[in-house]
Parts: C-alpha cells; structure tokens; sequence
C-alpha cells in the first residue's frame, strides 16, 4: 500500500490525479467519496504471547485489522473525521457542502482534506484570482499532529501556496494527547482570524505585483535558491532547474495576465509553476510530486522562494518609477 491510497477532488489541480467530481461536497460525502469512512483502533502489542510496552494504531476496514504505526501509551486515537467537522466549525457551515478535495496516504497513514474559505485575493485591475481554502491534514501512526492551515491555489495555473497565518504562524496543530479536545476548542479563536491571513496574503501579492525584477535581484534570487559550491560551480541539475524556472518566468503562464510580466509576483508564480509541475521527486510519480508539493520538501521550497523574494523586493523598481501602465504591458 505504497504511495497515495486515494484521491477525489472537485477538480483535479495535481495532474488529473485521481477521481475529479466536479463539485463540492459536505462532510459525509467527501468522507464516503474520499474512501475516508473507517474506523481506528489502539491496541498492545504482543510479541509471541508476551505485551510489549507499545501499542499499535489500526485500521479496522480490511479483512484483518491493517497496522498503521506503533505509538506509546499516551497517544490518544482522535479520528479524522474530527478534523472534517472542525473545518466545519471554522467555516461557520456545519455540514456545508464546502469540501473540494481529500485523500490518503501511505495505507490511511496520512489523511487530508481541503475546504473552500469561499474568500479569494485577487490582483487589483485583473481577473488574476487566487482561491483560498483551509487544509486539514493528520497522520495515525504517530508522526504528525492535527495540522491545520491555509493554503491557496492560483485560478490561472492551479498552483499552490501554503500561506501563514496572520501571526505568522504556518499551522496551528493539535496533538494526539488527552487534552486534544480543549486544545481544538481554543484553536477555533485563533483560526477564525484566516479571513484575516487572505487580507493579508491579498496585499502581499498585490505588493509583488508592483515591483519589476531587475537583472540583479533576479540573480540573487536563484543564487538563494539553487547555491553555488565553494569553488563556485553548480550542478547540472541545480542549473537544469533555473533553466525551468526562467522559462516559466517567461511564458508567464502564456501571458494569461499580461500586466504581471516581469514582476516579483511572476517569479513567485514561475516558483510554484516549477515545484508543482516540474520537479523531481523521490518516486518520480505524479502522486508524489503532489504530497510533496503541498507537505514535503516542495512546500518548504516553495515557502522559502516567497521569503526570499520578499527579502529582495524593497531592490526592485516599482511600477509607478518605472512608469509602466496596463497598457503598456499589453503593448
């Protein structure tokens, strides 16, 4: 049971992975469609006939019970359906039909699922439009935390962005312990401030949107992502990615929004375009490009561009110096 179990989704923005449904769905759909709705049990282990000091997390829907991680005694069984009904609680809409896509794991080891904020940045003066979701995401063999956090997906491309929450968190997470229902109940004050996470993602990109990359910001950026070795040489790999990724910067998503062309936004966006659809993985498959793109080693790419991007910016001519207007750009 190597690799992604499972995946539905309203659309399919991870390379037609999966079943795609075309609409979004309430909490006992998606956990039916998502092939969600089993159950998990703890129990001892036993190693011929004598209790071991551990204890096995199982899923109890296979013809034997199918062993999903080996936890300790205080690990408490908190099963995904709770973090469906805490989107609910977050969004305001217990029961809604707000879910947009979910899956699993590694044999159910790891659950996900994405829920429609039904809020979206946009880039002022276009129909550039990014779509903000909460992503819930758990794993029942003790490595990860309940784990919730906003993501967005860009409407043009479909790639996708991990975003911090106002307080500049990632996540909020809640951990397998028995204090995990009070610690949810808190979260709910902290995570009803992601309206004001899109607010603040919106100006953000609108600010790339205004800056142009120059020359030498533009190579500061790859030099910060793709490092030379000490003697001042890179792989070829490591250049085959800039190659991708100032192709992408070019291509501007076939100039869909031709007043971003040459902006930091643009860079960002040939970053994410290159880590969702491009980039080598372990596994090689499309399936894992998309777990690590929205989990792995991808999000953290992806997560480290924007910093370095917005590290850079305040180097980048604005649009009101450089005197560049819409109509300029589509000229």
């Amino acid at each position: 049971m190597d690799g992604i179990d499972y995946y539905m989704g309203r659309r399919s923005a991870w390379h037609n992975l999966g079943d795609v449904v075309g609409e979004y769905f309430n909490i006992n759909d998606i956990m039916q469609a998502g092939r969600l709705d089993w159950d998990i049990e703890k129990h001892p282990l036993e190693f011929r006939g004598i209790e071991q000091p551990a204890y096995g997390v199982f899923r109890m829907d296979k013809d034997q019970p199918y062993l999903l991680g080996t936890v300790g005694a205080d690990y408490e069984i908190i099963h995904h359906r709770e973090g469906f009904e805490f989107l609910d609680i977050l969004i305001g809409n217990v029961a809604g039909a707000h879910y947009s896509t979910a899956g699993s794991l590694i044999g159910g080891r790891i659950i996900w699922g994405l829920a429609n904020l039904k809020e979206a940045a946009r880039i002022k003066g276009t129909d550039d439009i990014t779509n903000m979701y909460l992503l819930f995401k758990t794993a029942h063999d003790g490595t990860m935390a309940f784990d919730f956090r906003c993501c967005s997906e860009r409407v043009v491309c479909w790639n996708t962005l991990n975003v911090a929450l106002s307080e500049g968190k990632r996540s909020f997470k809640v951990r397998h312990t028995k204090n995990y229902e009070q610690r949810m109940r808190n979260a709910a004050a902290l995570l009803k401030k992601f309206s004001e996470t899109v607010t603040s993602y919106d100006e953000k990109i609108n600010f790339l949107a205004d800056r142009f990359v120059t020359r030498e910001t533009l190579s500061d950026v790859l030099d910060r992502l793709f490092p030379s070795d000490e003697n001042g040489n890179r792989s070829t790999r490591s250049k085959n990615n800039i190659t991708t990724i100032l192709q992408n910067f070019e291509d501007n998503d076939g100039n869909a929004i031709p007043i971003i062309r040459g902006t930091a936004y643009n860079l960002l966006n040939a970053v994410t375009e290159y880590v969702d659809h491009s980039r080598s993985v372990k596994g090689g498959t499309d399936y894992d490009r998309a777990q690590a793109a929205m989990f792995g080693t991808g999000d953290i790419f992806k997560q480290n561009a924007m910093n370095i991007i917005m590290d850079t910016v305040d180097d980048m001519p604005t649009r009101h110096s450089m005197n560049v207007t819409q109509a300029t750009v589509q000229a």
